[in-house]
C-alpha cells in the first residue's frame, strides 16, 4: 500500500511538473507573440514617423524652392528697366497683331470657302432648273408633236372618208349608167334577136363584174386606211 501510494505521488508530481512545463511554454509563447506584436507595432509606428518626416522634409524643400523662385522673380522684376518693359510690351503688341492677322486670314478663308460653296450650290440649282425646263420643253414638244400627228391623222381619216364617199358615189353613178345601157341593149337585142348584141351584152356584164371586184377591193383599201387613221387618233 505504501508503494502504491508512493507511485501515485510520483505520478502526481510528474503530472504537476508536466503541467507546469506546459504552462511555462504557453506563457513563453504568449510573451513571444506579444513581443512580436509590440515590435511590429513599434516598426509600423517608426515607419509612419519616418514617412511623415520625409513628407515634411519634401514639403519644406518645395516651400523653399517656391520661396526662392518668388524671390528670384521679384528680384528680376525689380531689376527690369523701363526699356525692357517697353520692349516686352512691344513684343506683346506684335504677338497680338500677328494673332489678329492669322485670325483675320482664317476668317477670310472661311468666308471664301462659304461663298464658293454657295456658288456651287447656286450653280447646281441652276443646272437642275435648266434640266427641269429642258424636260418640260421636251414634254411639251412631244405633246405638240402628238397633237399635230393626231390632227394629221384625223385629217387623213377625213380625207379617206371623203374619198370613200366620192368613190361610192362614182361607183353607184357608173353602175346606174351601165345598168341603163345594159337595159337598152337588152331591149334592143330582144326586139331584133341579134346574136352579136347578146355577145356584147355578155362581155359588158363580165367587164362590169371584174370592175366591180376592183372597186370593191379599192373600197376595202380605203376602209382599211380610214380605220388605221382612226386607230392612230385613238392612241
Amino acid at each position: 500500500a505504501l508503494m502504491k501510494q508512493k507511485r501515485l505521488q510520483e505520478e502526481q508530481v510528474e503530472e504537476q511538473v508536466k503541467q507546469q512545463a506546459e504552462a511555462e511554454r504557453a506563457e513563453r509563447k504568449r510573451k513571444e507573440e506579444a513581443q512580436r506584436k509590440a515590435e511590429a507595432e513599434a516598426e509600423r509606428a517608426r515607419a509612419e514617423l519616418e514617412e511623415r518626416a520625409r513628407l515634411r522634409i519634401e514639403q519644406a524643400k518645395r516651400d523653399e524652392e517656391n520661396r526662392r523662385r518668388q524671390q528670384v522673380k521679384a528680384q528680376q522684376e525689380r531689376e527690369e528697366t523701363e526699356a525692357e518693359k517697353a520692349q516686352r510690351k512691344q513684343e506683346e503688341r506684335e504677338q497680338r497683331a500677328k494673332e489678329q492677322r492669322v485670325m483675320q486670314a482664317r476668317l477670310a478663308e472661311e468666308q471664301q470657302e462659304k461663298q464658293q460653296r454657295q456658288k456651287e450650290a447656286e450653280a447646281q440649282m441652276l443646272k437642275e432648273r435648266k434640266q427641269k425646263a429642258l424636260k418640260a420643253l421636251e414634254a411639251r414638244k412631244a405633246l405638240e408633236r402628238g397633237i399635230e400627228e393626231d390632227i394629221k391623222a384625223e385629217a387623213h381619216a377625213e380625207e379617206q372618208r371623203q374619198l370613200q364617199v366620192e368613190f361610192e358615189w362614182e361607183e353607184d353613178r357608173h353602175r346606174k349608167k351601165e345598168d341603163a345601157e345594159d337595159r337598152a341593149l337588152r331591149q334592143a337585142g330582144a326586139h331584133h334577136q341579134d346574136p352579136e348584141l347578146k355577145v356584147e351584152l355578155d362581155r359588158r356584164e363580165a367587164d362590169r363584174h371584174m370592175k366591180r371586184l376592183e372597186m370593191d377591193a379599192r373600197l376595202k383599201e380605203l376602209q382599211d386606211q380610214r380605220e388605221e387613221a382612226q386607230a392612230r387618233i385613238g392612241r
